[in-house]
């Protein structure tokens, strides 16, 4: 009874250790659960960053995506992609300023 009690134990035990080291992806080995259980956080909450830069909220699409300095942007088409990445670093802070502004007019409502 002991032995089952200690083995259920451990069998927990590996079962979170393994998910908090995917979690934060510094010691896990890449594995097929690893991958499907840890997804990166989309800037904008998955909003395309140049709709923001014209001021309107459009969902991205997976399809058109891009890393850059850590973070993971979708845009809703090529066009948008390819013109954020022209002046990126000018478009992150139109986008962020726009961002911001949104989601305080989301926090009064």
């Amino acid at each position: 009874m002991r032995f089952l009690l200690s083995l259920c134990l451990l069998l927990n035990f590996a079962a979170c250790s393994h998910k908090k080291m995917c979690a934060d992806k510094s010691s896990c080995a890449k594995t097929e659960s690893c991958s499907k259980t840890v997804k990166p956080a989309l800037a904008y909450d998955g909003h395309c960053p140049m709709g923001l830069t014209n001021k309107a909220k459009v969902k991205g699409d997976h399809q058109y995506k891009l890393e850059y300095k850590g973070k993971h942007y979708v845009f809703s088409s090529t066009e948008a992609r390819d013109s954020f990445m022209s002046k990126i670093d000018d478009h992150i802070k139109k986008a962020d300023a726009q961002w911001e502004s949104l989601e305080a007019v989301d926090r009064i409502k």
